[in-house]
């Protein structure tokens, strides 16, 4: 008795039949609409590489589409590169429908027949949208232009020329890496070739790879290939064994044949997550009214593309043959081909085509949902040969989901006969048994005519083909592979050509265990505070942090005494401040031999021998991020940079322009950090670097620590001599501060003379400014002229600046050009609204009257009257306040930029 067969003793009346139909759909419909639980995983970022992806349709992008869909909810955020053309042979919009809203998908396009065809007509679309060509020239011409680029590739050897995309995806691939980097990337089929893109990337950038592997690189199903083909599949499988971290198959036995012929490999580096089916799209196919199939009728379907060996006439003979028998059953027994035919049987069954058997075409994904679940039965074609024995068809699980039996013409020994024969309510028979092909349908029409065949399956047993479940099993797997590992998945043995290591091991992108920091400033601002920050946080995570402040001067009191506090080492290269280059070069080598680092953050200041030390990072091999913190601003007081936009520092002509050191340290770091958009292109526009290279990371806050105390507030304008009163009357003062260099571009005179403007006004207004530097007795003499003397306070060097900011009412920043200014994203931390000028570094971090105010100019006007609309309105101000600070903590800790930074340097080690 063939599996899933149950043998009544008599037919069930009309009444029993239909009830218990009824209850096999309603059990059916239960476990569809519970779906199981899915455990927590860790997540990250993915790079999902597959050229077919929708809208394209067909079978090979349902697997690609399922694990973008799903992995989101396992906590992994999937971007796509595809092919960048719509020649393709299916198109199924419904599958859009499934994918993330925040899901980027990047259509590659390549050098295809397809892509250079729409390339050479673009001229011709432009004059159509002119209306200066008649309409569908341009089509008529892509066309034709098309089919003879496509002839061409075919001479030649290469098919419809899809490898072509090759070139342009890992290009693309390795722009978006560097933008921001990836945790893992997976590349999946069809075609294999596809594989090369990703084993170029990852030998390019070292990202973990995971290799989904949906079918064998070797098919037999089709015609064998030519010698040439078939050492090239080999070459890629083995290349693919070797460097992929994770090898990803659909069929175990596939998985096991893996093992035995690469057993140089780790076993639990290759593993198997089959194919499944998606619940929702099932629920949204089938109507709730479904109530199973016709009785009147017996309808078999298949739904799949019937190419090479998978012959229609495998089932449509024995099923001619069993109709002669049965001239009774003729008009009630119908076969429906749910697919494409390859060009032989399309001719063929074009031409001469039974009455009972319906040639439908491609169809979408939901109406072949509703093709197989009305159908008496469903019928899966796989003619016995080592890739039917190593692989599952997709659409098994889809139709193991559904209340059909279900008839399988598939080797006895294969996986997929297992699975059916596991699951219940499925009959297996070798596709080259003719006579048993006969018998069975035979028995299936008798058995569905008198109410006896089969549709329960064990259903709870299904629930691990689920995709959601096999996604968390895929997330499970990708957290494994961008975890750095010491051994690499190649267990080294001796002796041996295949037991030696490849060239790229992924040790190198074990974790980072020290790190220096290297800078340099005269006095302690900003970027200095961004130094320590970081190291601070690299302590917590528990890597070894030192700051090396160059070249050869030593740090002021104010960043001694941060650093005792944070217990930070300091080491220094040499003593002399007035070192030559070559005793530079000595020191610093000597240090970094010392030290022995395993990662340098760099950040950029522009001095001169600043730009040797990425190049003495390189020569110890030693990965170094360039971290360029004063990248020069272009406004209207400014004007166009000297000799390839370097700023000349003062009347030392002699020495290399800036723009041009920060180049020749670009092009030996191992990558380029810039802290907004504006500054990445800025550095492209003026010290020509390629924008591949550059990775935007903005400086984080430690937002544990940046946050308002209202006792400091009291205490510190106390300290200062304001009135303790706090309420917005007329007698309590109205706190304004910055905190900056005192040099004339930090715009402190603008701040001046807006407290002299608001004091005109009657407002109480006064102004504390932080920090120190030379221009400090020109601004007292400008406020003693403009008679704010007393409303204006220089209160030097601050060391706790979360008090700082919390004794403010209003921050304003006023400075003229800044890459990414800290002090406001510090503000905000603390709660604290925030007035700006327009530099690139405000408007990256300001949007105006949601987080802060950003001026539309640099005029003290402007600037008075924003501080006066604050100052009458402070529901505005806490509002902005609150906003200000939800931003930060989500998007600039300083955890975060850390995590970025020692991502990059893991990236391009």
């Amino acid at each position: 008795m063939a599996a899933g067969f149950s043998v009544m003793t008599a037919p069930p009346t009309g009444s029993s039949r239909a009830a218990s139909d009824r209850a096999t759909i309603r059990s059916w419909r239960r476990w569809l609409e519970q779906a199981p639980a899915l455990p927590a995983r860790r997540g990250g970022r993915a790079l999902l590489i597959s050229y077919e992806f929708p809208p394209t349709g067909g079978s090979g992008v349902q697997r690609p589409a399922k694990l973008v869909k799903y992995l989101r909810g396992c906590g992994w955020s999937c971007e796509v590169i595809t092919a960048g053309h719509e020649r393709f042979l299916w198109r199924d919009e419904e599958l859009l429908g499934d994918l993330p809203t925040d899901c980027r998908i990047h259509r590659v396009s390549g050098w295809e027949p397809a892509c250079l065809a729409r390339r050479a007509v673009a001229p011709l679309r432009a004059l159509e949208t002119r209306q200066l060509l008649r309409a569908g020239a341009s089509a008529w011409v892509e066309e034709r232009f098309y089919w003879r680029l496509l002839t061409a590739t075919t001479v030649l050897g290469r098919g419809n020329g899809e490898e072509f995309w090759v070139g342009p995806a890992v290009a693309a691939a390795l722009r978006l890496h560097r933008r921001q980097p990836f945790d893992v990337m997976i590349s999946t089929g069809p075609p294999h070739w596809v594989h090369r893109v990703a084993l170029r990337v990852a030998r390019a950038a070292n990202i973990p790879w995971v290799a989904d592997l949906r079918d064998p690189l070797l098919n037999d199903i089709n015609a064998q290939p030519d010698p040439q083909r078939r050492n090239a599949l080999l070459r890629l499988e083995r290349a693919i064994l070797r460097h992929a971290t994770r090898v990803v198959t659909t069929c175990p036995s596939f998985t096991r044949e893996l093992r035995e012929r690469f057993p140089q490999r780790a076993a639990d580096t290759i593993l198997t997550i089959t194919n499944g089916f998606d619940r929702e799209d099932i629920l949204r196919a089938i109507p709730a009214d479904f109530s199973g199939p016709s009785s009147r009728e017996c309808v078999f379907v298949h739904a799949g593309a019937c190419y090479g060996r998978i012959q229609i006439a495998g089932l449509a003979g024995p099923l001619q043959r069993v109709l002669e028998r049965h001239p009774e059953w003729r008009g009630r027994v119908r076969l429906l081909v749910a697919g494409t035919l390859d060009r032989r049987q399309r001719q063929r069954w074009t031409r001469d085509c039974p009455p009972w058997i319906e040639l439908t075409g491609y169809l979408d994904h939901p109406s072949a949902i509703r093709a197989a679940a009305g159908a008496a039965c469903s019928v899966i074609l796989l003619p016995d040969c080592q890739h039917a024995r190593r692989c599952i068809p997709g659409k098994t699980f889809e139709l193991l989901a559904l209340p059909a039996h279900i008839l399988a013409l598939v080797p006895r020994e294969s996986d997929t006969a297992g699975i059916l024969n596991a699951a219940g309510a499925a009959t297996v028979v070798p596709f080259e048994d003719e006579p048993g092909i006969v018998a069975a349908l035979e028995r299936i029409i008798t058995d569905h005519f008198a109410g006896r065949l089969t549709h329960e399956r064990d259903w709870a047993r299904l629930d691990r083909f689920d995709r959601g479940v096999l996604a968390a099993d895929y997330a499970h797997c990708l957290a494994e592979a961008s975890v750095p590992s010491p051994v690499h998945p190649f267990r080294v043995e001796s002796g041996g050509q295949d037991a030696r290591p490849p060239k790229v091991l992924p040790a190198a992108r074990g974790p980072i265990r020290r790190i220096m920091f290297v800078t340099d400033a005269a006095s302690f601002g900003g970027a200095e505070r961004y130094v320590l920050d970081m190291a601070a946080a690299a302590r917590r995570r528990g890597i070894d942090p030192c700051l090396c402040w160059l070249p050869c001067r030593e740090p002021d009191p104010g960043l001694r005494e941060r650093l005792g506090e944070s217990g930070i080492p300091l080491v220094t290269s040499c003593q002399n401040s007035a070192c030559g280059p070559l005793r530079f070069i000595g020191e610093f080598r000597d240090l970094l031999r010392r030290v022995r680092p395993e990662g340098l953050v760099i950040n950029a200041s522009g001095r001169p021998r600043w730009w040797l030390s990425c190049w003495l990072a390189r020569l110890a091999g030693v990965p170094a991020v360039w971290v360029q913190h004063m990248v020069e601003g272009r406004d209207h007081r400014r004007v166009r940079p000297a000799w390839l936009g370097g700023r000349m520092e003062g009347p030392q002509w002699w020495r290399i322009p800036q723009a041009l050191r920060h180049r020749l340290a670009s092009l030996s770091a191992t990558a380029v950090v810039a802290l907004s958009p504006a500054d990445r292109d800025r550095i492209i526009r003026w010290q020509r670097i390629n924008r591949e290279r550059i990775t935007i990371i903005p400086p984080g806050i430690d937002c544990a620590r940046f946050t308002f105390d209202a006792q400091a507030r009291r205490r510190l304008r106390e300290s200062w001599g304001l009135d303790g009163a706090e309420g917005y009357t007329s007698h309590a003062p109205f706190v304004i501060g910055t905190a900056a260099r005192l040099v004339p571009r930090k715009g402190v005179e603008t701040l001046i003379e807006a407290t002299a403007l608001l004091r005109s006004r009657n407002i109480p207004a006064v102004a504390i400014i932080a920090g120190q530097g030379p221009e400090r007795d020109a601004f007292v003499r400008l406020a003693q002229a403009r008679g704010v003397s007393d409303a204006v306070r220089f209160v030097g060097f601050i060391d706790d600046m979360p008090a700082f900011y919390s004794a403010l009412d209003v921050f304003a920043l006023c400075s003229e050009t800044d890459s990414f200014p800290l002090s406001i994203a510090e503000a905000m931390c603390c709660g604290r609204p925030v007035v700006a000028t327009p530099t690139t570094g405000a408007r990256a971090q300001i949007r105006h009257l949601e987080n802060g105010w950003q001026l539309d100019g640099f005029e003290a006007g402007e600037l008075a009257a924003a501080l006066a609309t604050l100052y009458a309105d402070p529901a505005l101000r806490e509002r902005l306040g609150h906003t200000g600070r939800l931003g930060v903590c989500h998007q600039l800790s300083i955890d975060l930029t850390l995590a970025r930074t020692l991502q990059t340097l893991r990236s391009f080690r």
